[in-house]
C-alpha cells in the first residue's frame, strides 16, 4: 500500500472541509506520531498561506471539468501564479538562498484576500486568443 492510500480515511476526512482556513485547523487537531501524516502536516504549515487557497479552490472547482477546460485553467492559473509575489519568493527561499524561512504575502491562512485567490482564476487571454483555445 501507498502512504497515500494507507492514510485515505484521513485524507477524506479533511478534504471534506468547507474551507481551507477549517482544513488547516483540523489538521492542527491530529494528534499522531505517524510520521507520513506529521510531514504532510509540517509541510502544509510551512507553505504559502495563499498557494493553500489557490490550490483548496483548484481542487473544488475542478472537479467536473472536462480534461480540455483542466488544461486551459492550469495554463491560466500557472501564468498568474508566477506573477504573484509568493512565488518568487518561494524560489528565493527554497531554490535559490536555501534558507528555508519564506516571508510570504500572508503569514497566516485566515488572512489571505480572497480577492486575489479569484484573481487567479481569471484567464489573462480572451476566448478567442487562448493558447488552448479549440481543444
Amino acid at each position: 500500500k501507498s502512504p497515500v492510500q494507507h492514510h485515505m480515511g484521513v485524507i477524506s476526512e479533511l478534504s471534506d472541509a468547507s474551507s481551507v482556513v477549517v482544513f488547516s485547523r483540523m489538521l492542527d487537531f491530529i494528534e499522531t506520531d505517524d510520521e507520513w501524516l506529521n510531514r504532510c502536516r509540517s509541510t502544509f504549515k510551512h507553505g504559502s498561506p495563499f498557494s493553500a487557497h489557490v490550490i483548496w479552490e483548484q481542487l473544488n472547482r475542478g472537479r467536473m471539468l472536462s480534461l480540455a477546460d483542466v488544461f486551459r485553467r492550469e495554463l491560466d492559473m500557472a501564468t498568474n501564479m508566477t506573477n504573484h509575489p509568493d512565488f518568487s519568493e518561494g524560489v528565493r527561499a527554497l531554490l535559490i538562498e536555501k534558507c528555508r524561512q519564506p516571508k510570504w504575502t500572508w503569514d497566516k491562512i485566515e488572512d489571505v484576500d480572497l480577492n486575489v485567490v479569484e484573481s487567479m482564476f481569471e484567464s489573462p487571454w480572451a476566448p478567442e486568443e487562448h493558447p488552448f483555445r479549440g481543444w
